[in-house]
C-alpha cells in the first residue's frame, strides 16, 4: 500500500471552485434519488477534473481500448480522457442521473466515440455484456449503496484480463467531514437553532466508504484480482481568502434542501458562519488570510478480471 498526498491550488479563474461537489450532489439525490442538479455542477468542477485526470495517469489503458465510465457527471473527464488519447476505441458513460446525462450529451454531443447512457451502477449488467477493456469509477465509488454488487457489476462487464480503476473514501469508525460537522455547528448555534435545521453529518452516515479490510475477498467475490492499492491520501486545497472558500461552499451546501427555508441573504450569512467555523476549527494555522480544505481518507484501486 502506497499513502500519498495531493495538492490542488486554487487560482483566480476556478470561479466557485469544487473539489468535494460530489458531496452536495449526494445530499440532492438522497431527496431525489435519480436527479442531481446539474447546474451546480457545470462549470463549478475544475480541481475535481483535475483530480480525476490525475488519477488517470496511474492507468494504463491498452490501444484501441473500449471504456465504461460509471458516474460519468457532466462528462468533461471522459472528454478530455479521448482527446489525450486518440487511440481509444470509444467511451460509454453514464450515470443514473437523467439531468447529469443531458448536460453531458448537450456538451460533447459532436465526439464521435463518446456516447452518454443513464443507467445506475447497480444495473450495469442487464444493459452490457461482456464487452469493455476498462472500466473507470472516479468520485462516485463512495455513493453507492451495494459497493459489492458494484464491484460485481463493473466485473460482468469487463472483458477476461479487463481492468477497473475506482477511487473512494475510505470506511472508518474515525471517519468525519469536518466541513459537516462545521454546518452542524452552525446550525445548533444561538443564532440559527431556532430554524431546526436537519443534521447533515446524518445523511451521510450511511455512506459506507471502501473497506480495506475486506478489499481483497470482496474484489475476489466479483472475480477481480488486485493490482495497485493506495491508501490514506490526503487531498489538500488552499484558497487564498475566506470569501473564495465561501464561494467554495456556495454550491456544495445549498444542494441540502434543509436550507431552503432561508432567504437568499439568509443562505448566504449562513454559509458565511460555515466558513468562518470551519476555519476556526480547522484552518486555524495560514498565512495572509489563506484556507486550506483538506479531505483524508481517500483510497485508489486498480483490479484486473481472471482472464
Amino acid at each position: 500500500m502506497k499513502k500519498n498526498f495531493i495538492a490542488v491550488g486554487v487560482a483566480p479563474f476556478f470561479s466557485l471552485a469544487i473539489l468535494f461537489l460530489g458531496l452536495a450532489h449526494e445530499a440532492m439525490a438522497k431527496e431525489n434519488p435519480t436527479e442531481w442538479q446539474a447546474s451546480y455542477y457545470d462549470g463549478n468542477s475544475g480541481p475535481q477534473f483535475m483530480w480525476g485526470m490525475q488519477l488517470l495517469k496511474i492507468y494504463s489503458l491498452i490501444p484501441d481500448a473500449s471504456i465504461l465510465s460509471v458516474g460519468c457527471g457532466i462528462g468533461d473527464i471522459e472528454a478530455a480522457l479521448l482527446e489525450r488519447n486518440p487511440t481509444i476505441k470509444n467511451i460509454v458513460a453514464t450515470d443514473k442521473s437523467a439531468s447529469m446525462i443531458k448536460r453531458a450529451a448537450e456538451k460533447y454531443s459532436r465526439h464521435p466515440k463518446l456516447s452518454f447512457e443513464t443507467i445506475d451502477a447497480l444495473h450495469l449488467a442487464a444493459a452490457y455484456d461482456s464487452c469493455f477493456d476498462h472500466v473507470v469509477c472516479l468520485n462516485a465509488f463512495l455513493w453507492f449503496s451495494d459497493q459489492n454488487n458494484a464491484l460485481r457489476q463493473m466485473s460482468a462487464v469487463l472483458k477476461p484480463g479487463g481492468t477497473i480503476l475506482v477511487n473512494s473514501t475510505m470506511k472508518s469508525e474515525n471517519f468525519s467531514w469536518p466541513l459537516l460537522e462545521s454546518f452542524d455547528r452552525v446550525a445548533k448555534s444561538q443564532k440559527w437553532k431556532d430554524r431546526n435545521f436537519d443534521s447533515v453529518s446524518a445523511m451521510h452516515a450511511d455512506c459506507p466508504g471502501l473497506d480495506t479490510d475486506t478489499l481483497q475477498e470482496d474484489l475476489r467475490h466479483a472475480d477481480l484480482l488486485l493490482v495497485h492499492l493506495e491508501t490514506e491520501i490526503i487531498i489538500r486545497t488552499l484558497f487564498p481568502s475566506k470569501a473564495l472558500f465561501a464561494e467554495f461552499l456556495q454550491p456544495i451546501l445549498r444542494g441540502y434542501s434543509t436550507l431552503n427555508i432561508l432567504s437568499e441573504d439568509e443562505k448566504n450569512d449562513f454559509i458565511s458562519d460555515v466558513a468562518d467555523e470551519f476555519i476556526r476549527r480547522y484552518s486555524p494555522h495560514t498565512n495572509n488570510g489563506e484556507v486550506e480544505y483538506a479531505l483524508p481518507h481517500n483510497a485508489i484501486v486498480i483490479a484486473q478480471k481472471a482472464r
